[in-house]
């Protein structure tokens, strides 16, 4: 007999451990509000109104191949009201629930599904997944739904949940997609959710964009709801196709107008294509729907230096830093500025009291700053610093003293260039004779 761990002697640290089954199950009901032990008795998966349960059941299933997924939701609620005691139709709410990653009440139902020492498929789907969505025994639970696939290969529930647990705990993508691959070979259309899921799966575990795409494209035609469209117009973006993308956004932010990272990520697909005036205006609506949010007040500042506004650009930085002074990515783009002296004054100790907002050494974390933005392929990061030195370097040679102690600095410490304390002589030089030649 496995031993299980007590759900409450992990929330409240005292040791205990249930020792089998029973016991974990218990616990589990009590913790969901679903009295385990008032399943005992029940003479098979279909209950006592067998008859009823399989036909409901079966129309459930039919709805499910056809791609209608919420008539089999509606469908199976009421069933589950009618036949309480069916095991079968308890897993399927609980696996279409799970689906819609809504795994507090797809828990009730699973543990409704589950019956003590009862070795059904259901049943042993259901015992695997309650605790993997608790966070225990993952790995275990993975091997016990491989072991009912093996020996239950037309349990195309079970290969669902697979599938879904797979995408949550980014565990196990290929074998996930073994499953998805059969369900969508046994299913005419498939559900909603088999569809997102698996377009998920294969744009962030599998690096399959093009064939997530389809996919995306079914779960809009399923159920035209914002997250479809989302998901749709992030494959899009992905794909690198922002045009498509961009309509998609726009038709998403109509359905959806008050979400700011939906704001962020137009404003992304805008920058990208290169409108940066469009941009701006998506970061802008971004912040003021959630201005706690530096991240979009970044992205407009640098939407606003594409534009040739550097000025008003790094204000929108030095805001950032203002509201949190902590976040690493407002203190990097303010930094960078002032190292560079790219839309304020060039300041080497502002720049160097900015990067010590970080952890270590303050030069180290210029450096950092400095060479993050130079490896990143993300137009969004801060410019290049080849550009920003042409631009501090111009400055120098106008006679600004501040430019020419931070080149000085700059080549002395290596930040960006290599270390070459010769030229960082040259510049000091300048800063103690200005105009010198």
């Amino acid at each position: 007999m496995v031993a299980y761990p007590c759900f409450f002697g992990a929330v409240y640290g005292n040791g205990v451990e249930m020792k089998t089954r029973r016991a974990w199950w218990v616990a589990i009901g009590f913790a969901v509000g679903v009295s385990a032990a008032g399943t005992e008795g029940i003479p098979d998966e279909w209950g006592a109104q067998a008859d009823y349960a399989q036909a409901a059941y079966a129309e459930a299933m039919d709805y499910l191949s056809k791609g209608r997924q919420k008539d089999a939701e509606w469908l199976v609620a009421e069933a589950c009201s009618v036949v309480p005691d069916c095991r079968r139709l308890w897993f399927l709410k609980g696996v279409m629930q799970r689906s819609r990653f809504d795994w507090k009440t797809a828990r009730d139902s699973l543990v409704k599904a589950y019956v003590l020492d009862d070795a059904s498929v259901v049943s042993r789907a259901a015992g695997a997944v309650v605790p993997m969505d608790m966070g225990v025994m993952v790995e275990a639970g993975f091997e016990t739904l491989e072991e009912l696939i093996e020996k239950h290969p037309d349990e195309i529930l079970v290969r669902w949940l697979y599938g879904i647990e797979a995408r949550y705990h980014d565990k196990h993508a290929e074998m996930a997609q073994k499953q998805f691959k059969r369900i969508l070979k046994e299913w005419k259309v498939a559900p909603v959710m088999v569809h997102q899921t698996y377009a998920k799966l294969l744009t962030t575990d599998l690096d399959q964009p093009r064939k997530a795409l389809e996919h995306r494209m079914l779960a809009v035609e399923l159920e035209p709801e914002p997250w479809s469209y989302q998901g749709l117009a992030n494959t899009f973006k992905k794909l690198e196709r922002y045009k498509d993308a961009d309509r998609v956004y726009g038709k998403l932010l109509e359905m959806q107008p008050y979400t700011a990272i939906n704001w962020i990520q137009w404003g992304n697909c805008c920058f990208y294509m290169g409108d940066y005036p469009a941009a701006a205006a998506k970061f802008e609506k971004a912040y003021i729907l959630s201005p706690k949010d530096v991240s979009s007040l970044i992205f407009w500042g640098r939407s606003l230096e594409k534009q040739g506004k550097l000025e008003e650009g790094f204000a929108n930085y030095a805001k950032a830093v203002e509201q949190n002074p902590a976040h690493w990515h407002a203190c990097s783009y303010a930094a960078i500025a002032k190292l560079y002296g790219h839309g304020c004054k060039p300041d080497f100790e502002w720049a160097k009291e900015l990067a010590a907002k970080g952890r270590g050494n303050p030069i180290d974390n210029l450096r950092e700053f400095v060479n993050l933005a130079d490896q990143s392929d993300n137009p969004l990061s801060p410019e290049k610093s080849g550009v920003l030195l042409k631009h501090l370097t111009g400055l120098a040679e106008s006679g600004d003293t501040k430019a020419c102690f931070n080149l000085g600095m700059i080549h002395h410490h290596g930040i960006g260039v290599e270390k070459n304390p010769k030229l960082a002589t040259e510049w000091f030089d300048r800063v103690a004779v200005p105009g010198k030649q």
